[in-house]
């Protein structure tokens, strides 16, 4: 290959070099004169929502005044992002927004809210002043007021989120510090334990609750319902044995995955971590093909049954583990500072795109820039955590970002909370504060894995820009192929045969800067793409 190529780079030098990472289409922000932090949701009449919390008052893009310290804030755009409405909601303390869904034409919002009887809040508190209770607004398309309910003790609830459930109900998770009192009639376990609650999504009543949790604090991240009905809560928790707690753990902090029936008995339950900080309130788990998908930030070395290490500060921490809780690999991502990861999600053609903060510069094995402080951090890998691309998103100040899937599988949507002027690769101003800057990213290059569907074989091609070596990996390959290599104006430069069931191609190459096409050719199909060399 070497020769080949040493002999080809003539040829190829003169092509100009391709973006090597996602690039941006376009961006653009929402904000007022303080913080606002928002997050995109597809509205079934067309359009968008952009629905978070606000602490500004009328300025920028918001046109209503605050009615406390926080409220819920709704944006209304048409599929050109162009605002057709704006709406303020919120008491007289503090109402940050926790989590929002949409089922059957009906906008559920979820806030930990300080606020008694005030503004638009109906429901006294449980709590003294101080305290927080977990408010629900239901909103028509119109973002007009259906019922509201609220849920929660004497002391607080807080870090919660909704999932929808497969018998057609809601299960709220959250913290909740309370004992006895409100309308929780579970008792307290702990210092702050895994809070469920499942409602009707017609009135918000409450159907069933459990409490979970051992004597020492826990964390929570989310909560998922797996295809068989079972439930499984990501969150964390310190070591020791107690409660509902069979693990002992390892470190300062562990996750700690607990699995339910549909009743809310536990099943079982499992701490991954090593021997230091492995946060389970960052981070997610996602069901995909029989197998949970874990997300965390960890400060951990190998130690413990983290078998990846730590690059410095804070790392993402990736983890593949069976449904009966059993680790199959675990990756880290980071540079020599802090990383903090965000979301996990699956897209098609078998890749995960992770996303979240990072502050470091090149190092580990972080090979995008830092642009300022935080900067919103994004990873494309494959289903065996192997990298295939990343990019720093940011401005001079902070920037980070949580990733969402655009309708055609290939484009994703980057929205971030952005303190940042135009600098960097921000092109849209601040209204000061925390803004909602959101960007389109092209990922097509990264997230079309070749599946070669005649014979059952699929292909993963990574990494994807190349720096020295690009793997094709094989899953199931039934008949011998040939791999060619094309310039971009269709001239062959090199083939290479690959025999029947082999699993991994490794090819060299010695010179940089170019974009290269590659195909795949079998008796019954034929597939491709381009390579971008560093």
């Amino acid at each position: 290959m070497k020769i080949l190529v040493s002999i080809t780079c003539i040829i190829l030098s003169a092509f100009l070099a391709h973006s090597q990472t996602p690039s941006i289409l376009w961006q653009n922000y929402f904000g007022g004169d303080s913080d606002d932090i928002l997050r995109r949701v597809e509205s079934p009449s067309g359009g968008y929502y952009f629905i978070g919390h606000s602490s500004s008052n009328i300025s920028g893009d918001k046109t209503e005044i605050s009615r406390g310290f926080s409220d819920i804030w709704i944006i209304k755009t048409d599929v050109s992002y162009n605002i057709e409405w704006d709406k303020t909601i919120g008491g007289d303390y503090y109402d940050d927004v926790s989590d929002i869904i949409i089922l059957n034409d009906t906008i559920y919002v979820l806030t930990q809210s300080g606020s008694g009887i005030s503004g638009e809040k109906t429901i006294a508190p449980f709590g003294a002043f101080g305290y927080t209770d977990l408010w629900l607004v239901t909103l028509d398309l119109d973002g007009n007021i259906l019922w509201q309910q609220q849920y929660g003790g004497e002391s607080d609830e807080s870090s919660a989120q909704m999932t929808p459930l497969a018998n057609g109900n809601i299960l709220i998770a959250s913290l909740s510090n309370s004992d006895i009192s409100g309308n929780k009639t579970e008792a307290q376990i702990g210092l702050d334990d895994f809070w469920l609650v499942e409602i009707s999504p017609q009135d918000g009543n409450i159907i069933n609750q459990k409490v979970i949790g051992s004597s020492q604090i826990e964390t929570l991240s989310n909560v998922i319902q797996l295809s068989s009905g079972e439930i499984i809560i990501k969150g964390g928790s310190y070591q020791g044995i107690s409660g509902d707690k069979t693990d002992a753990g390892y470190g300062a902090e562990d996750i700690w995955i607990v699995k339910l029936d549909q009743n809310y008995s536990v099943i079982a339950d499992k701490c991954f971590g090593g021997d230091n900080v492995d946060s389970g309130s960052d981070g997610q788990v996602i069901e995909h093909s029989g197998f949970l998908y874990l997300s965390c930030s960890s400060q951990s070395d190998v130690s413990g049954n983290k078998t990846s290490p730590n690059y410095g500060g804070k790392d993402y921490w990736i983890l593949k583990i069976d449904l009966n809780l059993n680790l199959i690999w675990d990756k880290s991502y980071g540079g020599t500072n802090d990383d903090l990861i965000g979301t996990i999600d699956y897209y098609d053609f078998n890749k995960l795109v992770i996303s979240g903060a990072s502050i470091s510069n090149l190092s580990g094995n972080k090979t995008s820039p830092n642009y300022g402080s935080y900067d919103a951090w994004l990873l494309i890998v494959n289903l065996d955590g192997d990298l295939i691309a990343q990019e720093s998103y940011g401005g001079a100040d902070v920037d980070a970002g949580i990733a969402q899937k655009e309708f055609d599988g290939t484009k994703i949507l980057l929205t971030n909370y952005s303190t940042s002027a135009a600098t960097g690769l921000k092109t849209v101003p601040s209204h000061g504060g925390y803004d909602c800057w959101f960007l389109e990213l092209d990922a097509s290059s990264f997230l079309n894995t070749d599946e070669l569907a005649e014979s059952g074989a699929k292909l993963s091609v990574y990494p994807n820009p190349v720096n020295d070596n690009v793997n094709f990996k094989f899953t199931d390959l039934n008949e011998a192929v040939m791999i060619n290599f094309y310039t971009t104006d269709g001239r062959l430069i090199y083939s290479r045969n690959v025999e029947k069931n082999t699993a991994i191609v490794n090819i060299g190459f010695n010179f940089a800067n170019q974009v290269i096409i590659y195909e795949v050719i079998g008796e019954s199909f034929k597939s491709g793409g381009k390579l971008i060399l560093n």
